[in-house]
C-alpha cells in the first residue's frame, strides 16, 4: 500500500552541516578553540582508519 507523503517529514532527511552551523557565536566551545591547537588529533587518529574505506583498520 502506497502511503500519502508526509508533508512535515523531509523526502531527503540528510543534510550537510558544520559545526559553524551548529554551535552558537557565544559558546564556550568557541573560547577554546582560540587558544588550544587542535590539529595534533588528526596525527593521533590516522593511523586507526584505513586508506581505502576510512573504516577501522
Amino acid at each position: 500500500m502506497i502511503k500519502k507523503r508526509n508533508k512535515d517529514f523531509p523526502r531527503n532527511p540528510y543534510g550537510f552541516y558544520t559545526l559553524e552551523d551548529w554551535v552558537p557565536q557565544d559558546h564556550y566551545l568557541r573560547d577554546i578553540d582560540k587558544y588550544i591547537d587542535f590539529e595534533f588529533i588528526y596525527d593521533l587518529v590516522t593511523p586507526l582508519y584505513g586508506s581505502d574505506t576510512g573504516h577501522q583498520a
